[in-house]
């Protein structure tokens, strides 16, 4: 399936539901480790994929690499 990561065009290997292996999405789309996946919805809302698994994608749908939140700390 083609879609867009970090603005270049990508084709990943899809299954008959409409899902990607986010591992596979991942490494063709050169997400570093220690680094999150954000899918841009077209609602205008972003949702970080998990690690792992599969997930439902549309055709030219767009991702982007976003760095990991962290929440408190000092």
């Amino acid at each position: 399936m083609r879609m867009f990561a970090n603005g270049r065009e990508i084709d990943v290997p899809e299954q008959h539901d409409g899902t990607v292996d986010v591992q596979e999405l991942r490494r063709i789309a050169g997400v570093s480790e220690g680094r999150m996946l954000a899918q841009q919805k077209r609602t205008g809302g972003n949702h970080v994929v998990p690690t792992d698994g599969r997930v439902a994608v549309q055709p030219y749908e767009h991702f982007i690499e976003v760095p990991r939140a962290e929440r408190g700390g000092a």
